[in-house]
This record gives C-alpha cells, sequence and structure tokens, in this order.
C-alpha cells in the first residue's frame, strides 16, 4: 500500500520486476506483512534517478503524507493493547518516519511533521532523545508557530521526552508553555497531561533541591494545585484514558 500510494500506477508490477532482476529484496516481518529493501548502493543510484526525473519533490510529499498518516492510524492502538503489531510496523518504518519528518524540517512544513510527533508521543517514550530532538526542531519551524492544537500536543511531546531524559527544569518550561496554550485554546486533553507532568517536573525540583528553603513550602502548595486541576480537566475530557493517566501521575507526585 505505501508504494502504490507513493508511487501510483501499479507498483507491485514495477517491485515484482525489480526483485525478479535482485534489485529490490523482500522479507516478511513478524506479522508476516512483506518488506521491500534496498541494498544501499541500489538505494543510491535510485535516489539519483529520481533526482534526474524532476519527480522528487512530488514523491517526497506524497512519502512524508503516507507515514502521517500511518501515525494516525497507529495511534488509538498505542493506548490499548493492541498496541504490539503496531509497534513492530513502526519499528519497521522508522528510517521512512525519519525521512518524513526531515522533509517536513527542510521544506517547512510542519503540519506533517506535527502530525506524525503529535500522534506517536507516546511511541517517542521509548527513544526519547530523538523524539525531543524532532519536537525542538519541529517547533522551532517559522510554520509551526500559529498557536493551534498540533503545536500544544508537539509541546506536550517535547515535554514527556525532557521528562524521559531527566531534565525537569527543561520539562517544566515545555509544560507551562503547553498549559498555557492548552487553556488558551479550550484543548482540555493536552491541557490535563501537561499540567500533571509539569507538577511532577515541579515536584521533582521542590524535593531535589532545585529551590531555596524558602521557596519549598510554595513550591509543595502549587505542586498540590496542578495536580488536583490535572485530575479534575482529566476527569472533564471523558477520556478514561487521559483520566487514569492524570491520575496516576499525581500519584507519582505525591510520592515525591
Amino acid at each position: 500500500p505505501a508504494a502504490e500510494r507513493v508511487c501510483g500506477g501499479d507498483a507491485l508490477a514495477g517491485l515484482s520486476a525489480l526483485t525478479e532482476h535482485s534489485l529490490v529484496v523482500t522479507r516478511w516481518n513478524e506479522l508476516g506483512e512483506p518488506r521491500f529493501e534496498l541494498l544501499e548502493t541500489i538505494a543510491e543510484f535510485a535516489r539519483e534517478k529520481v533526482a534526474e526525473s524532476g519527480e522528487g519533490d512530488e514523491l517526497a510529499r506524497r512519502h512524508a503524507s503516507y507515514f502521517a498518516d500511518l501515525a494516525e492510524a497507529a495511534e488509538p492502538s498505542l493506548y490499548t493493547d493492541a498496541r504490539g503489531p503496531w509497534l513492530r510496523r513502526l519499528a519497521d518504518d522508522r528510517d521512512n518516519i525519519r525521512t518524513a519528518l526531515a522533509w517536513s524540517v527542510d521544506r517547512d512544513e510542519a503540519s506533517v511533521g506535527l502530525r506524525i510527533l503529535v500522534a506517536l508521543w507516546l511511541w517517542w517514550w521509548t527513544s526519547f532523545i530523538e523524539g525531543w530532538a524532532w519536537a525542538e526542531r519541529l517547533l522551532m519551524l517559522p510554520s509551526a508557530a500559529e498557536p493551534t492544537p498540533a503545536r500544544a500536543g508537539a509541546l506536550f511531546a517535547a515535554e514527556i521526552c525532557a521528562a524521559g531524559a531527566g531534565d525537569l527544569r527543561a520539562t517544566r518550561r515545555y509544560a507551562e508553555e503547553a498549559v498555557a496554550l492548552s487553556r488558551s485554546l479550550g484543548e482540555d486533553r493536552w491541557l490535563a497531561l501537561a499540567q500533571a507532568l509539569g507538577a511532577g517536573a515541579l515536584a521533582g525540583l521542590t524535593a531535589g533541591g532545585g529551590f531555596e528553603e524558602s521557596e519549598r513550602s510554595d513550591g509543595q502548595r502549587r505542586v498540590r494545585a496542578l495536580s488536583e486541576e490535572a485530575i479534575e480537566v482529566g476527569r472533564r475530557t471523558g477520556d478514561p484514558w487521559v483520566a487514569a493517566w492524570t491520575k496516576m501521575i499525581s500519584g507519582l507526585v505525591a510520592l515525591l
């Protein structure tokens, strides 16, 4: 399906011919799905031919669009016990996802990259350093500056990746922007998630000596207020996953 969407026409016939001539290698993944791959030397030759054809920009745009759609198709399953097959597919397509994100950054087409980043924010938890790097690059694009729900989601993706990296100050900074933007847009989902994790970062800073002794009690009061609001907003979303997640994070906050 990806080849047909990106290349158009009878992509399967073309792949079959290339496979017969050993220019394309076929393997089957754990899900029993075919994967078509190129040796790097042949891939480089193919890239040169695409560049000569003058179709490279359009093919790259279709490629990025396809993988943005794939990311959004994967997202609902990442919150359930049906995530296994999708995690394997995403692992197989990691380089395709990177290529789509790079295209979005290089062309200043933030909308496509933000779709991928936001839909897969939970997946980036498995590689938070890379996720954080993509989030920063996308958020800095001029085309990402508009205050949209996609930007709010991207800020939360950056926030959770920074938390995974153990940078509480960066986590708190992203949380403050994500909360303010989500509140102004009426985006309760991102507000609840960002607020809960931001409270956790503030709790960690307060408990870990990030504040003067005179500021600590005030910090603890702010943490409790932020956590309580996150739980209330999470409940208000009507999404049991968000409600449960905000309660879980708030429990860790209370422990800190």
